[in-house]
């Protein structure tokens, strides 16, 4: 039933999720109240009997009414239960585009509470994915710090539900990774934003710090929190894990925990739980394996396979087959046992596989540094690159970017710039994120870039040998302690073939004085 109520007569419900209204939108709103009136009528019903009448939605414009000094107001009187209401406060509400993700997680939380719905049912319910929901009920696990600084929005979204999924202690660590009072923190959450060179201002002050990128997040997390499979819910953060453990439950596997990395770094380490570095294991299930150069290669079976679970960097959370076996398994650690062999025999060793293992390693850091080089040298001409591409990309394309990525500052090459239409804003928009996608990525140039890249039909590759050419290797000097060895024993031999042609000459004119 439609009609006019007086504002005195409304109040707010206590049930709607929007607790934050943006002050300048409302004053906007007052005024346009102020000259035509209120156009959409405010959805009410009666409040218990007290005479007045509930605001079920339409609270914007309720408080903007107030603000326009207005007498009455159109409703639409509906008879409505609790459960109702609710329903229609948190689908009105995700149709605005100023609602917080928090406020959208107590909705969701209250549907679920007072309204006995589950996660798919919501995610029916507003048209949107059961991941959606889950990842915005889910933001109701961070401390009160992290609240603070998501409502504050130092931190998107982005950040927030990857800091939600973590243990409240892990929370507040990487919030509080450094001494208070220190200009630059590493391994925290937030980094000096440039520009600020005030010493008076340090990371406790959010005038002079801006939150690492989505991407650094979630490579920090990798790194120093340590990856605890019964303390994370696996079904719906790493739903594959949770397979691959339930099958490995059934057949009866060991589980060890494992790491890409040469050792487990300091920040995700248990002294009580043992962790194998790569040189440890191998993989085992017939699934590609990699080290950390070269091409994939199909992994081998073997009849002493374990379950290993990635606990700490790169992989982290990821669940597959390794071989442990280095004295049993001849199919995974046939050059160890041979090497363990020829020890027991006396014979000559070969050198022994953690010296190995150190040297590999280095060589690894050496050939990394030099690719990370050359991509450093090619960053200008890729962001040309990336320039030209947004240039010719259409808006819906230029949306995903700047929705999907955290929108960051950069410099943009000749030809880029924030442009006068809405269409030019986007694409600028996007190219700074790209850009900082480049400048976040270029510690592991090589992999990374050419997937950053590769969606926006750019060959990084192309441009960075064209930039930075491979330089043609080459053939090392033997060292001089080296030649020095080689010159002596060259010496030697020539004075030891001297020597016996000397005294088989002599030999021979003894035989012949006999003979005369």
């Amino acid at each position: 039933m439609l009609k006019e109520i007086q504002l005195a007569e409304l109040a707010p419900s206590p049930s709607n999720p929007r607790k934050t209204f943006d002050q300048v939108k409302l004053q906007e709103l007052a005024r346009s109240i102020g000259e035509v009136g209120v156009l959409e009528p405010i959805l009410v019903r009666a409040a218990n009997g007290s005479g007045r009448f509930e605001v079920v939605a339409g609270e914007r414009r309720f408080r903007a009414a107030t603000l326009a000094n207005v007498l009455t107001v159109p409703c639409i009187l509906k008879e409505l239960t609790d459960v109702q209401v609710l329903e229609i406060q948190t689908i009105e509400n995700l149709q605005r585009d100023d609602l917080h993700p928090l406020e959208e997680a107590d909705g969701f939380a209250r549907l679920m509470t007072d309204a006995g719905y589950d996660v798919e049912e919501i995610a029916q319910k507003i048209s949107k994915s059961g991941k959606y929901v889950y990842d915005r009920i889910k933001l109701r696990q961070l401390v009160p710090e992290l609240r603070t600084v998501f409502l504050d929005g130092e931190i998107s979204a982005g950040h927030a539900i990857l800091l939600a999924r973590l243990s409240p202690t892990d929370q507040e660590r990487i919030l509080g990774e450094g001494e208070p009072g220190n200009r630059w923190k590493v391994d925290g959450l937030f980094q000096m934003e440039e520009g600020h060179h005030d010493p008076d201002l340090d990371l406790d002050d959010k005038r002079a710090r801006k939150a690492i990128s989505v991407r650094e997040l979630e490579a920090l997390i990798d790194r120093t929190v340590r990856f605890k499979p019964d303390e994370v819910d696996l079904p719906n953060l790493f739903p594959e894990t949770a397979a691959t453990l339930a099958a490995a439950a059934e057949e009866e596997l060991k589980v060890v925990k494992i790491t890409f990395e040469y050792r487990v770094p300091d920040e995700a380490r248990d002294e009580k739980e043992r962790t194998l570095g790569r040189p440890s294991w191998k993989r085992a299930d017939g699934g590609l394996d990699a080290e950390l150069f070269g091409k994939p290669k199909p992994s081998k079976e073997c009849e002493h396979s374990v379950m290993g679970i990635v606990v700490a960097g790169r992989g982290r959370g990821d669940a597959f087959k390794v071989c442990v076996a280095k004295k049993k398994c001849r199919v995974h650690w046939a050059a160890e046992i041979k090497q363990a062999e020829q020890r027991e025999k006396g014979g000559g060793a070969a050198p022994a596989a953690a010296p190995r293992a150190q040297r590999n390693y280095d060589e690894e850091r050496r050939i990394r540094e030099v690719e990370d080089a050359r991509w450093g040298k090619a960053v200008p001409k890729l962001l040309e690159a990336v320039a030209e591409k947004l240039g010719a990309m259409p808006t819906t394309k230029l949306l995903d970017i700047v929705i999907t990525e955290l929108l960051s500052g950069g410099q943009s090459p000749k030809g880029m710039t924030r442009g006068k239409t809405l269409e030019d804003g986007l694409r600028f928009a996007a190219f700074l994120v790209l850009s900082s996608e480049v400048d976040n990525n270029l510690w592991d140039a090589a992999k990374s870039l050419p997937k950053v890249l590769k969606p926006l039909g750019i060959d990084a590759k192309k441009i960075v040998d064209q930039v930075a050419p491979k330089e043609k290797p080459k053939k090392e000097a033997a060292p001089k302690a080296e030649k020095k060895t080689d010159q002596r024993k060259a010496a030697g031999a020539r004075a030891a073939a001297r020597s016996r042609a000397a005294k088989k000459k002599v030999q021979t004119s003894a035989k012949a004085a006999a003979r005369g």
